[in-house]
């Protein structure tokens, strides 16, 4: 009899991952993480549930960008469901859409739920949607990033601790940004302009949870300050969301954009702003701390100025490694004022910031630990 050598076992075992929004390369955390799957799994299969035109749109700008895992991205059918070792996905409504589809495969599967994606806290809706989820008898273990995601579903019994892996964060691709983001620009040496952006998506009007109003009404009081400020919207805005006539030609807008954009754009940034709010859009949703936008702006070595209304910061030093600002437009101003009067605080901030980014933040250590959890199951 000959013995199987650990690829041949591993080759057996097999990962697929569900997600409703990938291949799309603007969802940077998913393009990562999916993608390190791929790499350390060889029969790892991800299945979108994008449709028609949109899931083709998205598949060929990803393959034109990752051609090496062209034959193992493909469209969901739910009727037609692989066969496979371990199922996983992500966020509340997309496990709780799947899991009658794992349980008809009597196939494991865990997910991470992330902030967003239906996670309100306490909704009944929501926790009805966690205890059906966690009381499936295929269900293995659910991986959470913020720690207040893990109170409220420990403290609330929703779950026993030893179905929860706590792993703080996001994958990003920090090497990435490392290796390729250019040479920082600052203010007075290589430019003329002090530059502040806004980077989200649109999901309310005004972009009232992501702090949209509160930006523009940021860059109204600054440009009337001083003609050297400059402000840039990357996301899902433009000029007819919210009346910016009054900044004239100081305002620029991008459109959604990957992470090749970035690489060049946030070293001319001197701050990117994230006066997010939560439960603006629905009760009892947020924003996890920092922002994936935020994320990539520090590892870039843009100066990170967030609210942080649920006092989640637990691994940043206000005012040395980023600076927290009140939902508030006098202390907002204030601090901007503050720092672009003093740019050598500024700078050293910024770096400060990159380099602790870079440390809560490595794609290796994320990704290492989210993996062990799946051999787990595998």
């Amino acid at each position: 009899m000959r013995l199987k050598n650990d690829g041949e076992n591993m080759r057996e075992k097999k990962l697929v991952v569900i997600d409703d929004f990938f291949p799309s390369i603007v969802s940077n955390f998913r393009i990562t993480e999916f993608n390190y799957y791929m790499s350390m799994f060889p029969n790892c299969e991800v299945y979108s549930a994008l449709i028609g035109a949109g899931f083709l749109s998205a598949y060929n700008e990803y393959v034109r960008i990752y051609p090496q895992f062209a034959g193992r991205v493909k469209q969901f059918n739910p009727y037609v469901m692989p066969k496979c070792s371990l199922f996983y996905t992500m966020f509340l409504n997309s496990a709780y859409f799947l899991v009658p589809y794992f349980e008809r495969e009597n196939t494991p599967f865990l997910f991470t739920l992330y902030p967003g994606g239906g996670l309100h806290l306490n909704d009944a809706v929501c926790d009805n949607k966690l205890r059906r989820i966690f009381s499936s008898n295929v269900f293995k273990s659910v991986i959470v990033t913020q720690e207040i995601v893990y109170r409220h579903i420990v403290d609330n019994k929703l779950i026993s601790p030893d179905k929860i892996d706590y792993i703080y964060g996001i994958v990003d691709d920090s090497e990435y940004f490392r290796v390729n983001t250019q040479r920082k620009k600052q203010y007075g040496r290589d430019k003329s302009t002090f530059d502040i952006c806004f980077v989200g998506g649109k999901y309310s009007e005004r972009g009232v949870d992501k702090g949209y109003d509160t930006f523009i009404e940021v860059c109204k009081r600054l440009k009337n300050i001083s003609d050297k400020f400059r402000f840039h919207v990357v996301g899902g805005f433009n000029r007819g969301d919210i009346d910016v006539s009054a900044l004239g030609g100081n305002i620029t807008f991008y459109g959604y954009k990957a992470k090749d954009f970035f690489v060049s754009f946030y070293p001319g940034m001197d701050i990117i702003l994230s006066p997010n709010i939560p439960f603006a859009r629905l009760d009892g949703e947020f924003d996890g701390f920092p922002t994936g936008c935020c994320v990539q702006a520090a590892l870039c070595g843009t100066a990170v100025f967030s609210t942080d209304l649920l006092n989640l910061n637990r691994d940043f030093v206000d005012r040395k490694e980023i600076v927290i600002v009140k939902r508030n437009l006098d202390d907002i101003v204030s601090k901007i004022i503050y720092y672009a009067t003093n740019m050598k605080e500024l700078y050293t901030l910024s770096e400060n910031g990159r380099s602790k980014f870079m440390k809560v933040f490595d794609t290796t250590n994320q990704i290492n630990r989210r993996i062990q959890v799946l051999k787990r199951y595998l």
